[in-house]
């Protein structure tokens, strides 16, 4: 059952890493998209240790290294809310 949940979020990391997001882009995306793919199956059983490991080492370097950033702080979300900063 977690090997499935760990292909998802490869999946779903793979998809992201081509959306070009700043630091705090990524971090949503674990919050609001990776995450959301855990819930409802750790309701009901919490992952192996081995495999608890490699969602946070697959979640942990999305969101260190998941994307070019060019270190410009000011730089907008490309893939943001509209209510983000005012830009849709």
């Amino acid at each position: 059952m977690w090997q499935r949940r760990i292909k998802a979020v490869a999946a779903q990391v793979q998809h992201w890493r081509g959306v070009d997001l700043t630091y705090e882009g990524r971090v949503r995306v674990a919050k609001q998209v990776l995450a959301a793919t855990l819930v409802h199956t750790a309701t009901y059983a919490a992952p192996p240790a081995a495999q608890l490991r490699s969602l946070q080492r697959l979640i942990d370097c999305f969101v260190a290294f998941g994307a070019a950033d060019d270190g410009d702080p000011t730089r907008p979300l490309r893939a943001r809310p509209g209510s983000a900063g005012g830009v849709a």
